[in-house]
């Protein structure tokens, strides 16, 4: 897993998963304790893509 950041600064874990000659990026809740998949920043709501993290 990577720690990525959101424009906003909050942090996110992203998993990566080979899938079909590529790669599958799984967003979690970085603060949370249960392991909880996201699709939304957890600090400023905006969707989550790959590409727009640093």
């Amino acid at each position: 897993m990577q720690e990525r950041y959101c424009d906003c600064g909050k942090s996110v874990l992203v998993d990566f998963t080979p899938k079909n000659h590529d790669w599958l990026a799984t967003f979690w809740e970085h603060y949370s304790n249960s392991g909880r998949k996201t699709q939304i920043c957890p600090g400023c709501g905006r969707p989550l893509h790959i590409h727009t993290l640093r």
